[in-house]
């Protein structure tokens, strides 16, 4: 343990661990450029996290202008009627807290560490499921002939419109759905647990078997039962 400056100073009767960097700014450039990457993400990013490929069948057209009204009478949705989309959202919460541990280690220690063994698999298993969830909603856009404005009518009645982060994603579009909530609370629990050991131990941690599998078994169930809903 330790860093490439100071590591140990003897005390009485005890070692203390004198964590610190090269250049003593450092904390305090890349800890608030990182909180304004996240500022950005939260303001600017939304669309993002939200699959418009579905929605843009039958001639329907997406305004990206929050700020701006809907338009349903001339087929034109506003990008916050599109519900987010759980996979690009698992997808976004990895690629956040991979990047923060790789920052926050390299602060503290003045290593450049890389994501290696099962955080590579989380990261395949996150965009893996992104990957098939957006094969599976291009094979849904077939549908029947419609004006725009119908179609629009037609997402109103099925409640394929968002209602807000936390509804879009648990909900199949009728009910809250059990393998969503299973795979957010996968997702949460590794994602809190892999910070801790970043915070704490500056490691990026290795889960076992098990919890890959679980991860796995989860994301899958997600894919496939996506293909109904």
């Amino acid at each position: 343990l330790g860093t490439l400056t100071t590591e140990f100073t003897q005390g009485k009767n005890q070692y203390i661990v004198d964590l610190h960097t090269t250049t003593k700014a450092i904390p305090w450039i890349f800890y608030p450029l990182f909180l304004l990457l996240l500022l950005i993400i939260i303001r600017f990013g939304k669309p993002l996290l939200k699959d418009t490929g579905i929605y843009l069948i039958n001639g329907v057209k997406i305004n990206y202008k929050v700020a701006n009204p809907d338009d349903h009478s001339n087929g034109i949705l506003n990008i916050s009627e599109i519900p987010y989309s759980l996979a690009r959202c698992q997808f976004l919460i990895w690629l956040v807290v991979v990047f923060f541990a790789i920052l926050h280690i390299w602060v503290i220690t003045d290593v450049m560490t890389s994501p290696v063994g099962s955080t590579l698999i989380l990261l395949g298993i996150s965009s893996g499921t992104y990957y098939i969830g957006k094969i599976i909603d291009k094979q849904q856009t077939a549908t029947e002939v419609r004006t725009a404005v119908d179609q629009i009518k037609k997402f109103q009645t099925d409640n394929q419109l968002a209602q807000g982060l936390m509804h879009d994603i648990l909900s199949d579009g009728n009910n809250i759905s059990l393998h969503r909530l299973q795979l957010v609370i996968f997702t949460a629990f590794l994602s809190l647990y892999f910070l801790s050991e970043v915070i704490g131990c500056l490691i990026m941690p290795q889960f076992d078997a098990t919890m890959l599998t679980l991860m796995g078994i989860s994301s899958t169930m997600y894919a496939g039962v996506k293909t109904t809903e």
